[in-house]
């Protein structure tokens, strides 16, 4: 857990110190993005396989060029159990080169947020109740590829840590499509 600290406070360095442009973004500018992850595992043994599917829905507001706040609401489906949820909230730095005509911007994100649920594969979701809620740390990182000035194509690895009375980490790789409006 420390070294994954350390490693986010030198990809914030490096944030800072490099000139960044974003190009297809204003200040004020705001991103509604979808995405989904599908997580799978299968025993030996086992008849068929457990698997959990995510989809996240963010409204990033854009309070510089390159940094964006983005509250997130990611519900988490196991076969027929209830439905989970986790709300965070990020700090998401994107990356441009100077050229305008740049189509792919890199960007680093973490936050924390709250969740009923935590996904125990290889069986079942694991929902907490109104005394047990877990604590979410994300980090992470992606792309957006933009296939016009208003909507991107979005790839992101996450890492997230739940912990309460359970450390329990996750990690992810999210595909998703923005849409950017002024």
């Amino acid at each position: 857990m420390r070294s994954l600290l350390i490693i986010f406070m030198i990809g914030l360095f490096i944030l800072f110190s490099v000139d960044t442009v974003f190009a297809q973004t204003e200040k004020g500018d705001i991103e509604l993005s979808g995405a989904a992850s599908f997580m799978s595992r299968k025993f030996e043994d086992a008849e068929e396989a457990s698997w959990v599917i995510n989809l996240a829905t963010r409204l990033g507001i854009f309070i510089t060029r390159t940094i964006e706040i983005e509250p997130e609401i990611m519900f988490s489906k196991y076969k027929e159990e209830d439905l989970g949820y986790a709300i965070s909230g990020n700090l998401v730095f994107n990356i441009s080169s100077r050229s305008p005509d740049n189509d792919v911007v890199p960007f680093f994100l973490g936050g924390f947020g709250v969740s009923n649920t935590i996904q125990f594969l290889p069986n079942i979701l694991w929902f907490g109740s109104e005394d047990n809620t877990w604590s979410i740390l994300n980090l992470g990182a992606g792309f957006k590829f933009f296939i016009s000035k208003q909507v991107a194509l979005r790839l992101e690895y996450r890492f997230q840590h739940y912990f309460e009375e359970e450390n329990i980490t996750y990690h992810n790789i999210f595909f998703g499509v923005s849409v950017f409006l002024k």
